[in-house]
């Protein structure tokens, strides 16, 4: 809405809110700070020409976790509740299945304590053992699967063409077996064939910015340095 043009004395004005928020910041040296948060419709505000916003600071992404701040927020809480994974590779098999997504380590988490918590007897020794059974067993939980589908779910249904990316690229992995990356020209074709009308007027440069926004949202992953994208 601030975008839209607004007649003024000395012509048309854009974007006077933003304008007026970035004035009382420079003002002020800095020390009144605005932040736009939300999902994908605020990261498309950096692809807009003559965005004030893009003044004001960098975009700060919050999704996936890295591997090692993942790491971290699964082994220190619960190494405070008295528990220690017998193996790291355990640790990474509760990361594989929760996407590296904080909201979706917590989930696990919660039931892991949970299940170790109703078995744990009064004469056990702390650190109390964390095994491969415990963590399979709540991998293997309907409970935990459908609440970690939910929120995938909600995710890729911010937007119809998440949507429909998000079935085309896991249908043509499960073709190929995982083993492939695919680029936005063959997606862009793969998507108009589902849905002509939803992808009839995008360009494949139009389409990267969608699959960089799933990117962010954890739905894919991207290649390094290559316009080329996977399932996460």
């Amino acid at each position: 809405a601030d975008s839209r043009g607004e007649s003024t004395p000395g012509g048309v004005s854009h974007f006077r809110n933003v304008l007026g928020l970035k004035e009382l910041m420079e003002s002020t040296e800095r020390r009144f700070k605005v932040v736009f948060a939300g999902l994908h419709q605020v990261q498309r505000f950096g692809h807009i020409s003559n965005v004030p916003l893009v003044h004001g600071g960098p975009d700060i992404l919050v999704g996936p976790l890295e591997p090692l701040d993942a790491r971290k927020l699964v082994v220190e809480p619960m190494a405070a509740l008295g528990y220690r994974f017998e193996r790291p590779e355990l640790v990474w098999r509760l990361l594989s299945a929760t996407n590296y997504q904080a909201g979706l380590i917590q989930i696990f988490c919660q039931e892991l304590v949970r299940s170790l918590h109703s078995r744990r007897g009064h004469s056990q020794t702390v650190p109390v053992a964390v095994t491969e059974d415990d963590v399979e067993a709540v991998a293997a939980s309907d409970s935990v699967r459908s609440r970690i589908a939910e929120r995938l779910r909600i995710t890729i249904n911010l937007d119809d063409r998440y949507r429909v990316l998000t079935l085309v690229i896991a249908l043509l992995s499960l073709n190929d077996s995982y083993g492939t990356d695919y680029g936005p020209e063959e997606l862009l074709e793969e998507a108009r064939n589902r849905w002509h009308a939803g992808f009839a007027e995008l360009t494949a440069s139009q389409l990267s910015i969608y699959l960089d926004e799933m990117v962010g949202l954890g739905l894919l992953s991207r290649l390094p340095h290559k316009k080329r994208y996977a399932v996460r």
